[in-house]
């Protein structure tokens, strides 16, 4: 309340009014200035966010390389430490006159500049109330772009338009541009995208992200208001008419005054002494599902693009395209193409559908479609056991191609993901990434307190050997032993002897959490399809993310499956990536203060803790927080991207095979209505490969693409030498990781290309036991197999002591047979040792001396 009334009375209101009397209605940017600007930006939020990210800042991952990036995307250089200083002292001398969407906005826009969806600034929930808005979508077809109407989510968009400025907007759907703002219509939506999306780092995925929806819905509580010289759009139509159409703002409440819409900003206003000073009655939680390490674009704005193709949702993905449209269809036929698809499973995260068209049937291929929406569903378990299902199902009907559609999935959790790369190819090895985190401070008090930073499993990644639980030695070891530096950081980015360090290097996985652990079960027992690469191909719009990355560029890494872009820009500055935002995972001040507090609140833990203050400045004085990439995943292809090199995936791009000039729909892009503009040409392409890999050819573009005889991976893959099993495959590494068959390794730190080393066997179970591994290290087996035959002798003397005494007669007729037993073995030995004269005693032959009963 203190803190209310302080903002209250500090918070003047600057020039404008707030005046959004209508929810959902458009008003002009300037009108809803009043409303975005009336909070003040007051003593406490200032010093209390100075104090946080300046000490969350060294835990992003990329705080150094971002500054000076690895071509191709040197051009984004960004410095987030010098740009934050500038802003604290700019705002420090202007505290309660400066407003507070300035403050905040100033801070966003530092991290939407590193083009990287793991890492923002999220603003106070306030101004998630707000969002920007446009009246049109547009579609682009054989290098034209069309104006186009929004989804049914956002027509009120496009009726509050026309209602303001009576305009009727729906006349001109399907209008062919020749102009935006006196510029080649995609040209300009190219240099729109590269400036205002901050999804990815890629052109095509910016461009593709903006007409999926970027340009028609934006929140201000992640994004900013375009500049003003982007305020109006001059669109010149190819009938000669010219139409300017302005950018809007509407709120989802409404707003009668300044004083409301300061009262609303500081509700959002925290004392974070509340939560840090020590309460020794409270039970500090720090429950595992909250440390479970994930990988995900947390969007903060409506949903763009519908998930609303799986068989609970597909009423909803039907649009005037598809018949029939009643809400639960099984089998729909699109009227575009002539399509049959035919639903088979899925959920939130997936559907799966079987494609048939005439040339399928000529061709008599069973064509199935795997689109998955996200990693990140409501039921982990669930979702796992329908993709078994879905799985099982492809392996009953012999499914002869798989298109997997990755467009717009924005990742979720790490396990998910790779399970799915190894239950469709079991063989590809590992499963898991290698992965590392940047050394300091704020780490190092939390990895000392063992808090949950440390309840990971983390195993090595080439041996499978485990690094945390149930080990014998201290559980923090991955943190502060074997660290890695990198030349690129020292000498390229900083010119000097400056040495940051990193972790080394580690997988880590879910692997022991209970709540998982039917699911896992069955995806580690599940056979796999191991198609052939030719037979499996990969769709992107360029912004599948995180978890997505990993799963995309972890398959085309491996040479498991083509990759097929779609759309994406004409420039040429750099390559079209498979995948969008690969980071590692993503961790935010909020997670944080889930670690700290059971800490804080106990005061025997926090009598011994390093850096109380330390952690107490970790906590906001608002709702806003921010989020960032904690760790950073590398190439699995240790021969392009040596151990000691820095190659992290968020600058290496994964170039796709082909791109096909087919670009995203605004509506439902991601269900049946997006699927249904692609599937006939990714289909095509399939066929033209897999005819030129069958010709012994290859097509421009696709030389890594191999073909198998019989359709299996594997198949065709050449022994250099067998080494018992192990490998050594002659493929360059087209067939397995490092060249050696599953389950075993290469030790990458002394691979010299193209030398070959010995195939070691891994120590993970995932190698042998294809289940839940269990929750203890391979080195303590010694141990337990000591303490069960020494509980077995112990309980074999206590059943002999009790024979001895209570049946006295029974022991003697064992001792009589014991010893009738080793006479004979001892007779026997000495007639083997010493034969008869005569020819020599064939293996396994009884001397003539001894009797055949004997």
């Amino acid at each position: 309340m203190l803190l209310l009334g302080l903002g209250l009375a500090a918070a003047l209101v600057l020039a404008g009014d707030c005046r959004m009397l209508y929810a959902r209605t458009l008003y002009p940017i300037a009108s809803a200035r009043g409303c975005l600007e009336a909070p003040l930006l007051t003593e406490e939020v200032f010093y209390g966010t100075q104090d946080t990210l300046t000490t969350v800042l060294p835990m992003y991952v990329f705080l150094d390389v971002c500054k000076r990036p690895p071509d191709p995307y040197s051009g984004l250089a960004a410095d987030p430490e010098t740009r934050i200083s500038g802003v604290f002292a700019e705002y420090a001398s202007r505290i309660n006159n400066a407003s507070a969407w300035e403050f905040h906005e100033a801070l966003a826009s530092i991290f939407r500049d590193l083009k990287d969806a793991h890492t923002l600034y999220v603003k106070p929930s306030f101004f998630g109330h707000f969002r920007l808005a446009f009246p049109y979508s547009f579609e682009v077809k054989g290098g034209d772009v069309y104006l186009a109407g929004l989804s049914p989510d956002y027509a009120f968009i496009t009726e509050s338009y026309i209602e303001r400025y009576g305009e009727d907007l729906t006349q001109r759907f399907g209008q062919r541009l020749v102009a935006i703002n006196d510029t080649d219509p995609l040209e300009y939506l190219t240099a729109w995208a590269k400036r205002y999306v901050y999804a990815t780092k890629s052109t095509h995925g910016q461009l593709n992200s903006l007409l999926a929806g970027d340009f028609m819905v934006r929140s201000l509580k992640v994004f900013g208001l375009p500049d003003p010289a982007d305020e109006n759009v001059v669109l010149e139509l190819a009938n000669g008419e010219t139409l300017v159409i302005r950018f809007s703002i509407y709120s989802d409440r409404e707003f009668n005054s300044e004083e409301e819409a300061i009262r609303l900003y500081m509700s959002n206003v925290i004392d974070p002494s509340e939560f840090t000073e020590i309460h020794p009655f409270k039970e500090a939680q720090a429950p595992l599902k909250d440390h479970r390490p994930t990988l995900r674009f947390f969007t903060e704005e409506l949903d763009r693009s519908a998930i609303g193709s799986s068989k609970y949702k597909l009423g909803r993905a039907l649009s005037e395209h598809f018949q029939p449209s009643h809400e639960y269809a099984d089998h729909v036929r699109s009227a575009r193409s002539g399509a049959n698809y035919r639903y088979v499973i899925g959920d939130d995260s997936f559907s799966l559908y079987r494609y048939t068209t005439p040339q399928t049937q000529v061709q008599d291929d069973v064509v199935y479609v795997l689109a998955v929406y996200s990693f990140m569903p409501d039921d982990m378990v669930g979702t796992m056991n329908n993709m078994v299902d879905a799985l099982e199902h492809l392996r009953e009907v012999g499914v002869t191609r798989l298109i997997i559609s990755l467009n717009g999935n924005g990742g979720g959790w790490v396990t998910l993901g790779h399970l799915l790369a190894r239950a469709l190819f079991p063989t590809s090895y590992p499963i898991y990434g290698a992965y590392n985190v940047r050394v300091n401070r704020l780490l190092d008090t939390l990895v000392n307190a063992k808090s949950i930073y440390t309840w990971m499993h983390r195993v090595d990644p080439w041996t499978g050997a485990n690094l945390t639980y149930g080990t014998a030695s201290d559980s923090t070891a991955w943190y502060y032993e074997d660290r890695e530096t990198y030349d690129y950081i020292d000498d390229v980015v900083y010119g000097s002897a400056r040495k940051v360090r990193f972790t080394r290097r580690f997988s880590f996985d879910d692997d022991l959490e209970d709540d998982i652990s039917e699911g896992l079960e069955r995806m580690y027992k599940f056979p796999g399809l191991d198609l052939s690469p030719d037979r499996v191909a990969i769709v992107t719009d360029g912004n599948c993310g995180s978890t997505c990355a990993s799963f995309a560029k972890h398959l085309i890494e491996d040479h498991r499956c083509m990759a097929i872009g779609l759309g994406g820009s004409t420039e040429v500055d750099d390559p079209y990536d498979v995948a969008s935002f690969s980071g590692g995972t993503v961790d935010d001040t909020t997670r944080l203060q889930v670690a700290i507090l059971p800490l804080l609140w106990q005061e025997d833990v926090a009598s011994h803790l390093d850096n109380v203050a330390l952690l107490k400045k970790v906590f906001m004085p608002t709702d806003a927080y921010f989020r960032y990439s904690f760790h950073q995943l590398f190439s699995w292809n240790m021969r392009t991207h040596p151990v000691g090199s820095y190659a992290p995936l968020e600058y290496v791009p994964t170039p796709v095979h082909k791109v096909l000039p087919i670009y995203p729909i605004a509506y439902n892009w991601q269900g049946l209505d997006g699927i249904d503009t692609f599937m006939d040409a990714v289909y095509e392409e399939m066929l033209l490969v897999a005819h030129a890999g069958q010709e012994g050819n290859c097509l421009p573009g696709f030389q890594d693409v191999r073909h198998f005889e019989d359709g299996v991976a594997g198949a065709d893959c050449p022994l250099k030498g067998n080494e018992n099993g192990r490998g050594i495959y002659d493929c360059n590494g087209t067939c397995a990781f490092y060249d050696c068959a599953e389950g075993y390794y290469i030790e990458p730190r002394t691979l010299i290309p193209p030398a070959f080393r010995t195939c070691e066997p891994r120590v993970d179970s995932h190698a042998w036991d294809m289940y839940v591994p269990p929750p203890f290290d391979h080195s303590l087996h010694f141990a337990h197999i000591l303490l069960l035959l020494l509980t077995l002798a112990t309980v074999v003397t206590f059943v002999y002591v009790v024979l001895s005494v209570r049946k006295p007669e029974l022991m003697a007729k064992f001792h009589g047979r014991v010893k009738e037993f080793f006479g004979k073995c001892c007779r026997k030995q000495r007639y083997e040792a010493e034969p008869s004269e005569g020819e020599p005693l064939v293996p396994g032959e009884v001397p003539n001396s001894v009797s055949a009963t004997e």
